[in-house]
């Protein structure tokens, strides 16, 4: 399902396993380049950002790594974990060479059309007080600073935001859980990687 979003004209669709590769490395260019964060923290998103756990997110719901592209051009990513009626969004980003065409704020519009679908109450992200750019986005958004917590994770301080969603359905999501053959039909899509090979 691909989807254009706003008048930048941006495309926005799920991400498949064929998209792994550049999703990858487009997180690792967030994570080395970002000022906000330290070197601990850079190292622990590194490890757990791998291809099982990018493939579980998409097992989970393709949209929980949504993708924007300038052409056929992948100029960002969002991703989104469930949590038991939460969504966390711990990654949004553009690259550099296309920060000044709107993708960003065509993509945050339409990742928050796409989830505003009744099964969660809220979008919530941790945002480093230190980013500005951040901050006056997620408001924009309609996102509220919820709290300052101090010392957090890898004692660096964060600001929770959080913007409301409208949950109709009964029940919650289970998280990041699947079933028994699903939990090896994603695993076993992992092989090929750890030998060296190019996931598909």
């Amino acid at each position: 399902m691909t989807d254009m979003a706003g008048s930048a004209g941006v495309t926005v669709r799920p991400a498949s396993a064929a998209d792994l590769l550049h999703v990858r490395a487009i997180l690792i260019e967030a994570i080395d380049t970002s000022p906000f964060y330290g070197t601990q923290f850079k190292a622990h998103e590194k490890r757990r950002l791998d291809d099982l756990f990018l493939r579980t997110l998409i097992a989970v719901d393709p949209w929980h790594v949504a993708l924007s592209f300038s052409g056929q051009e992948i100029a960002g990513v969002i991703l989104t974990v469930p949590e038991f009626g939460t969504l966390w969004s711990p990654w949004i980003y553009i690259a550099p060479a296309f920060r000044t065409q709107g993708l960003g704020l065509a993509m945050i519009r339409r990742m928050l059309r796409h989830w505003d679908n009744g099964r969660f109450h809220k979008i919530a992200c941790y945002v480093r007080p230190e980013n500005k750019a951040a901050r006056a986005v997620f408001t924009r958004f309609g996102f509220a600073e919820i709290a300052h917590l101090r010392n957090h994770m890898f004692g660096e301080d964060y600001l929770l935001f959080e913007r409301p969603l409208n949950k109709v359905t009964d029940g919650y999501d289970d998280g990041l859980w699947l079933d028994r053959g699903e939990r090896w039909r994603v695993w076993l899509a992992t092989l090929p990687g750890r030998f060296g090979q190019a996931p598909g």
